[in-house]
């Protein structure tokens, strides 16, 4: 994504295609054979108390629940993240998803976490969050060791039986 900075506010956005593809199994072979793909349009901003926002839409084509097809997923992710000191961030999220089987197959969580910095290109990320309905599970901690050198505004993360994609400035 390009961004524009003006005296000490910062703004970015990004259009992302993403494909997911399940890992092996013990015996080497793929555990399932479901691919799922879609596009992320996330967008962030950072603002002179050293706080960022950022926001993200996601579509996604993922199997249905009876395996016999796909099913377009729609998520809007909101965040807003303070960094403490150069190794350390807190954060606060909120997550609504819905599918085309129906309306009634919608999630909502909110959850807040830390990220802590432990090289470069490696930071580590703790989050516990709180389902917002019946479909969504109930105080799940959730852990993640996030690589690459750099969040900006790329924000996944993949979770197909609750909460789908996100992205934390």
């Amino acid at each position: 994504g390009k961004g524009t900075g003006v005296g000490a506010w910062a703004l970015g956005a990004a259009v992302v295609p993403w494909t997911d593809v399940k890992g092996l199994s013990k015996s080497g072979r793929v555990a399932n054979k479901k691919i799922a793909g879609g596009r992320v349009v996330s967008w962030s901003m950072t603002i002179p108390c050293g706080v960022t926002a950022g926001a993200m839409v996601q579509w996604a084509a993922v199997r249905n629940d009876s395996d016999r097809g796909y099913d377009a997923q729609w998520t809007i992710t909101g965040a807003v993240q303070r960094r403490l000191t150069s190794a350390l961030s807190l954060y606060g999220e909120g997550i609504v998803t819905a599918l085309s089987a129906g309306i009634s197959n919608w999630t909502g969580t909110i959850g807040g976490g830390a990220l802590l910095r432990v090289t470069k290109s490696i930071e580590l990320d703790y989050e516990l969050q709180r389902g917002g309905n019946r479909r969504a599970t109930d105080w799940p901690h959730v852990f993640r060791v996030n690589g690459g050198g750099g969040r900006g505004a790329q924000w996944h993360r993949n979770e197909r039986a609750g909460t789908p994609g996100r992205s934390r400035p």
